[in-house]
């Protein structure tokens, strides 16, 4: 029992005092790769009808399931951590709202967040060159 809750509080040290170059190595695999995502099941959160903030939440929850802690990313910050990040969701394909794509931009990469014609919706993160 004492050796599961040491563990334990070394895996939630390590999250806390990760730094955004860790939370971007754990993400591309110490740059093995530019990007990555994950699907999420829709039917297992809430989703507002604010497709940004929803993208916002879905890409938080993408770097928590990669082991980011919640200060690694800020969302206010784009490719240079001086100009404000952006975020937008557009339809790709006019007049066809399944077709609906958001882009936010943070300090440590930019993330594709799309819904399927099912339940699924994906996140894919981009790292920035």
């Amino acid at each position: 029992m004492k050796n599961i809750l040491i563990l334990t509080a070394v895996l939630i040290s390590t999250s806390l005092w990760a730094s955004p170059q860790t939370c971007i190595d754990r993400i591309t695999k110490n740059n093995a790769v530019d990007s990555a995502s994950i699907t999420f099941i829709a039917d297992d959160y809430h989703f507002e009808n604010d497709h940004v903030g929803d993208a916002y939440n879905l890409s938080r929850l993408f770097i928590s399931r990669k082991g980011c802690g919640k200060n690694d990313i800020r969302f206010t910050a784009g490719p240079d951590s001086v100009r404000s990040g952006k975020a937008v969701c557009n339809n790709i394909a006019k007049g066809k709202p399944h077709s609906q794509v958001c882009y936010i931009e943070s300090n440590i990469g930019y993330f594709l967040v799309a819904r399927d014609m099912i339940s699924g919706v994906t996140v894919v993160y981009n790292r920035w060159d």
